[in-house]
């Protein structure tokens, strides 16, 4: 038994890493992506010329949630180059330009071409991004190396991380 413990264990490991999502000096995968106007993007071609706040959605109703971090980057890092990422699972009797019409309606326009959108969880999957209402943030720099990272809100404490790579 003990064995099986010293076998599976690293493995099982090795697995759950394979899954997380990008971490601190990993670079991001390459996604293409349709805005939530039904523009396509290459996610790298969003970035700006400093570092990128990235906040990324894998839940409907994470929304307000999204909204708090960038409510918060007003405050704190206005200048701060942003992109959305909303993949979420939508049922099979919802269209997704019925679903991207939706989320459009909560994105405010100067964003829209901005966020990127999609209702099959591709870009969550790209990014190795587990379910739930809790956001995913990263700091991102123009090459889309992660810089920074946290899975929570902005009243967080680890949420420091964010604002002081923003501020670099």
């Amino acid at each position: 038994m003990c064995w099986l413990r010293l076998c599976v264990l690293p493995l099982f490991l090795a697995a759950a890493a394979a899954l997380a999502a990008p971490a601190v000096g990993e670079q991001l995968p390459e996604i293409r992506a349709l805005d939530v106007d039904g523009n396509e993007h290459l996610l790298r071609d969003l970035l700006g010329p400093g570092p990128t706040l990235l906040v990324a959605i894998t839940d409907r109703k994470a929304g307000d949630a999204m909204h708090a971090w960038f409510d918060e980057a007003d405050r704190r890092a206005p200048r701060a180059q942003r992109v959305s990422i909303i993949s979420v699972g939508v049922p099979f009797f919802v269209s997704d330009a019925y679903a991207r019409s939706k989320a459009r309606d909560n994105v405010p326009e100067k964003w829209r071409s901005r966020s990127l959108f999609d209702s099959e969880k591709g870009m969550a999957r790209a990014l190795r991004l587990g379910s739930g209402t809790t956001p995913w943030v990263f700091v991102v720099d123009p090459a889309g190396r992660v810089l920074a990272r946290v899975h929570g809100t902005p009243a967080d404490p680890a949420a420091a991380r964010i604002w002081e790579a923003l501020a670099r």
